[in-house]
C-alpha cells in the first residue's frame, strides 16, 4: 500500500514537472502597429507642399505650428510623420504661365477652321491632406475638402483657407477627439 502511494506521488510530481513552462517560450508574432497608434506616438511632423496654392500650405503650416501636439521639423528625415498638402493652382499664376506657352498652329493654304488650340484642363477645387509614415510611405490618415468656387479672387482665397482649416480640424479630431458635451 505504501509503495502504491509513493508510486502515485512520483507520477504526480513528474506530471507537474512536465507542465511547467519551458525556459524559452515561443515568441509571439508581432502584429503591425495601427495607424492610430502611429499618429498618437509621433512627436515630430514635416509638412510638404505637393501642389497648388501657397495660401493653403500657409494655413496648414500655421495651424500645425500652433498645435503643441507635434513639433514641426525642417526635413523628412527628422520627422515621425509626413504631411502632404495639395490644393488647386492659383489661377492668377496659371494665366501668367499660360500666356507664354499659348500657340495656335495652322499652315498657310489650310482651312482656318482646322487650326488647333491648346486643350483646356480643368482642375479640381479639392484641398487634400495626406499624413504618411516617412519611412514606409504608408498612408496613416487622409482627407479631402472641397473649396467652394467664387467669382472674386478674395472670396476664392477665403474658401481655400476655410477648406484647409476644416481639414486640419478633422485631423486634430482624429488624433485628439473632442469629448462629447456633458448633459
Amino acid at each position: 500500500m505504501l509503495s502504491r502511494i509513493a508510486f502515485l506521488l512520483v507520477c504526480a510530481v513528474v506530471a507537474c514537472a512536465q507542465q511547467t513552462p519551458a525556459e524559452n517560450p515561443q515568441p509571439k508574432p508581432q502584429g503591425s502597429v495601427s495607424a492610430t497608434t502611429r499618429l498618437l506616438n509621433a512627436k515630430t511632423i514635416y509638412i510638404k507642399q505637393v501642389a497648388g496654392n501657397d495660401i493653403v500650405f500657409d494655413v496648414v503650416n500655421n495651424a500645425m505650428l500652433s498645435w503643441p501636439r507635434y513639433i514641426v521639423v525642417d526635413s523628412p528625415e527628422k520627422a515621425d510623420l509626413l504631411m502632404e498638402v495639395s490644393a488647386p493652382e492659383d489661377p492668377n499664376k496659371k494665366k501668367k504661365d499660360d500666356e507664354s506657352k499659348t500657340s495656335i498652329s495652322g499652315g498657310s493654304g489650310r482651312d482656318p477652321r482646322a487650326m488647333t488650340a491648346p486643350a483646356v484642363s480643368y482642375s479640381s477645387n479639392d484641398v487634400k491632406l495626406v499624413v504618411r509614415d516617412p519611412h514606409t510611405k504608408a498612408i496613416l490618415w487622409g482627407g479631402t475638402e472641397l473649396a467652394k468656387e467664387a467669382f472674386r479672387q478674395a472670396k476664392t482665397d477665403q474658401n481655400l483657407m476655410d477648406a484647409a482649416e476644416k481639414l486640419v480640424h478633422k485631423f486634430r479630431d482624429r488624433v485628439e477627439p473632442t469629448p462629447p458635451p456633458v448633459q
